[in-house]
Parts: structure tokens; sequence; C-alpha cells
């Protein structure tokens, strides 16, 4: 009799370690699917969005949570779910405005330019469409101006005069470690009229923009997805982390 209530014992306990097990290999299976399928791409995805510039996006955002089907997005937990939808609207919500308002910030962007050419007039290369970089005693090179503008684009919005805005490109440059540093420092201090140049030449544009409101509600939808980015960035990385 002990013999036999000593085999069922070691069956029952047989049984529940084989389904604890099952069920402790199925959660692991399942934690990995959602990490290779979903947590991972996403903290990708936000990663880049995070070292976007805003006034660069002038084409859709996109998001891979708008690509999972309805059953993947259940496996995600309600509260991290949520935030994504909450992310997902707020990439729509921007990416309405960036459409109906193209025409304007293009135009935005296109005087913004302007004003940057001239300002540099005298740094200009021959074409007119690049700005010559000295790197140090008789080494120049050169940057596409677009393209020194979209780099710069957050200090030179921000700054109110020359030297404000001279202190922001290069506070900018150096934690960036984009190396523009040196040459704005020896700019200012051989020539700091570009900088005051500059920082009016600006101001004139966004004040020529004010009556639009282009340029305010988006910086203001951006920064809804950045801090919403910010967030997820942590929630995933927790998840990440989780083994199951």
């Amino acid at each position: 009799m002990e013999d036999l209530q000593s085999i069922v014992f070691g069956a029952v306990i047989s049984t529940f370690i084989g389904i604890l097990g099952y069920y402790i290999n199925g959660r692991i299976q399942d934690q990995r699917w959602r990490k290779e399928n979903i947590y991972k791409p996403l903290y990708n995805e936000i990663n880049n969005l995070n070292n976007m510039r805003w006034v660069s996006l002038l084409i859709d955002l996109h998001t891979r949570w708008s690509e999972l089907d309805s059953y993947s997005k259940l496996r995600v937990d309600k509260k991290l779910r949520k935030k994504l939808d909450e992310y997902e609207e707020s990439i729509r919500d921007y990416n309405l405005t960036v459409v109906r308002n193209k025409i304007v910030i293009e135009k935005f962007m296109h005087e913004l330019e302007k004003a940057v050419k001239k300002a540099f007039s005298r740094y200009l290369t021959p074409d007119g469409e690049g700005i010559y970089i000295k790197k140090d005693a008789g080494s120049y090179s050169h940057i596409k101006v677009r393209k020194w503008m979209e780099l710069f684009i957050n200090p030179l919005l921000v700054s109110n005069d020359g030297k404000e805005l001279c202190e922001k490109l290069i506070e900018y440059s150096e934690k960036r470690s984009m190396g523009h540093e040196k040459f704005f420092r020896k700019l200012w201090a051989e020539d700091p009229e570009v900088f005051n140049s500059l920082a009016n030449e600006i101001s004139n544009v966004k004040q020529s923009f004010d009556r639009d409101i282009t340029y305010e509600e988006l910086k203001r939808k951006w920064n809804t997805i950045s801090q919403l980015a910010s967030i997820l960035k942590q929630e995933l990385e927790k998840r990440i982390r989780k083994i199951w």
C-alpha cells in the first residue's frame, strides 16, 4: 500500500514538475518572441527617432507598432500597449500636420537657408552652396549650407543675439562631438559680425512666419513624440532585460 502511495505521489510530482517546466518554458519562449519581434525593433526605432532633428522630418514618420496585428499587440502588457497607442497616435497627428503644411515648411527652410548664406557670404564656396570650415592654419573643408543648417537647427532657432548664438553653437557641437567648435571660436574672435548678422537674419525669417502657426505647432507635436519616446525607451529597456 505504501509502495502504491509512493508511486502515485511520485507520479503526481513528476506531472507537476513537467507541467511547471512546460509553463516556464512557454513563458520564456513567449518573452523571447516579444523581445525579438516587438521590444527590440521598437527600441531601435525610438532610439533612432531620438537622434533625429524635427525640422528635417518633412516626410512621414513611421512606427513598427502600427504594422503589428491585433493579436500581437495583445501579447504586450496593458500599460505598455496604452503608451504605444499614444505614441502611434502622436506620430499620425504629426504626419498630418507635416502634409498639411509641407509647402509652408519648405518655404520656411528655404528662407532660413537664404539667411545663412547672407550671413556667411564671405565664407561660401564659389558656387554659393557650401560654407568653408577652417580646420587649422591653411587647412579648410566645406559643408553644404543646407546640411550645416540642419545639423545646427536647434541652436540656430533658439538664440536671440550673436554672442548667445555662438555660445550655443559651440555647446551644441561639443556635446555631440561634431568638431565644429574650434571653427566657431576662431570665427567669433576674428569676425563676430557673422554671428550678429546671422542672428538678425534668422530673427527676421521667424518673424515673417509668426502669422503662421506651422513652426510652433510642429515643434509642440514633435516634443510630444519625444516625451513619449523617452518614456517608452525606459519601459522597453525593462522588458528587454526580463528573462520571462
